[in-house]
């Protein structure tokens, strides 16, 4: 069973923060959906490919390993998965124990224990499995019991694939893709300039979007057609393991981003029954 978590918060007094994950197949947004949550909760976006290329590059035990199934076309065992996300997540819970008991600020604390809200993952579990080794060996602390399903057609998670553009010379991230079909209206994600995005350069005419902008060069359809069908096949069913043992939200962005305030109600919706449980169960 998936446990509940506790962490520390900011302000020293023991709360309950809550973890959560992201599911849903590729190019269904979980890592947009992902940075756009934390920022708006206050917690803290965990992306598992991202913690698989840093082992890799740190040349550790784990990162060797994870090269090596990389190198033979297969993926990753589970148990190297889970243990590299794991060891993440407590040097994560640590450090913000550190900033927790050196922080003063006082607003920062009041959002975190409004929100409480902890780590977000992407990308994890991928499998039921890793599920299950989460919850019967990590620490309560650690637990994630809530899950958020992206509800996208596979035709419109193959269209957002597809239409994935990066910029060689900002190092942004865009997408061409204009999805309108099917109860989904998802226009192009394109460059603006706002004071805090780093992909501006690019709308302030300093990159040739022709000559910086590329594709992946695994974004082809037959690729990304794999990656669907393998997330209905190993992925697919942690949503059922979550349904039975921990707390299954639904999302589906008919708008894309445009929709995110649905997604955030859902979730603080989550947290505050969540909390209500906690207390009638204490009493």
């Amino acid at each position: 069973m998936v446990r509940a978590a506790t962490v520390t918060s900011v302000v020293g007094a023991a709360v309950k923060r809550q973890h959560l994950t992201l599911i849903g197949p590729p190019g269904s947004g979980k890592g947009t959906y992902g940075k756009l949550l934390a920022k708006a909760l206050g917690g803290t976006l965990v992306t598992c490919s991202d913690i698989l290329k840093h082992e890799i590059a740190q040349n550790t035990d784990i990162g060797q390993a994870v090269a090596d199934c990389q190198r033979r076309g297969v993926l990753a065992d589970d148990t190297l998965v889970t243990t590299a996300v794991h060891s993440h997540l407590q040097q994560l819970v640590t450090s913000k124990e550190r900033t927790s008991e050196s922080s003063s600020s006082q607003q920062y604390s009041q959002q975190q224990s409004q929100t409480r809200v902890g780590f977000i993952l992407d990308g994890f579990p991928r499998t039921v499995n890793q599920a299950q080794i989460m919850s019967n060996d990590w620490e309560e602390e650690l637990q994630v019991p809530v899950a958020v399903r992206l509800h996208v057609p596979d035709d419109i998670c193959l269209q957002k694939m597809m239409g994935r553009r990066l910029c060689r010379s900002c190092g942004g991230s865009f997408n061409i893709a204009n999805v309108n079909g099917g109860g989904f209206v998802m226009p192009p994600t394109l460059p603006t300039i706002t004071d805090d995005d780093p992909e501006e350069y690019c709308a302030s005419g300093k990159c040739d979007w022709d000559a910086n902008w590329y594709t992946r060069p695994d974004d082809t359809l037959v690729i990304c057609q794999q990656r669907i069908d393998e997330f209905h096949a190993e992925t697919a069913p942690v949503l059922e393991y979550y349904e039975q043992y921990g707390s299954l939200l639904k999302f589906i962005p008919f708008h894309g981003v445009q929709d995110m305030h649905i997604l955030e109600h859902m979730v603080k919706h989550n947290l505050k029954h969540e909390q209500t449980k906690s207390v009638l169960q204490t009493k």
